[in-house]
């Protein structure tokens, strides 16, 4: 299997910050493996291998969620590097802190709400990955043989 060197942010972004691990019968892994198994049947669509975790791209992806949600910065770049939030400007940037160093990071950002406790499914999984599928620029770094 190979890592893919994308930072997918729906792993962390549909499933960070809630107020509790399990919710509605659905934990943070839970969600994290949906959205990994989605991803690859997709790769597996259209003859690639899978992918893998990266705990080096978690922890990016992980610290780049709280800088939007504690600074309400949406978006890729993290500009507000006076923030306690702040972990590195760009997807590349915010990897290479954690240890992966690849020059085609790119990233997939999706946000939306995750529901009051207790009612936490896996919509948001497959929302993220529906929309980043039907756009283009989107759906190339989840369907990129590297």
């Amino acid at each position: 299997m190979y890592r893919i060197p994308v930072m997918l942010l729906a792993f962390l972004m549909i499933s960070l910050w809630s107020p509790a691990a399990l919710a509605g019968g659905v934990t943070r892994g839970e969600e994290q493996k949906r959205a990994l198994d989605e991803l690859n049947k997709i790769r597996k669509s259209v003859g690639l291998p899978a992918v893998t975790l990266s705990s080096a791209l978690n922890y990016a992806a992980t610290g780049h969620s709280r800088y939007v949600l504690e600074t309400s910065e949406y978006g890729h770049y993290e500009s507000n590097s006076s923030s306690p939030y702040y972990i590195g400007y760009a997807p590349k940037d915010r990897a290479g802190k954690y240890g992966y160093y690849n020059s085609s990071i790119t990233e997939n950002f999706y946000m939306g709400t995750l529901g009051a406790t207790g009612t936490r499914t896996y919509y948001q999984v497959d929302n993220a990955l529906a929309w980043w599928m039907s756009a283009i620029y989107h759906r190339f770094p989840m369907i990129s043989p590297e």
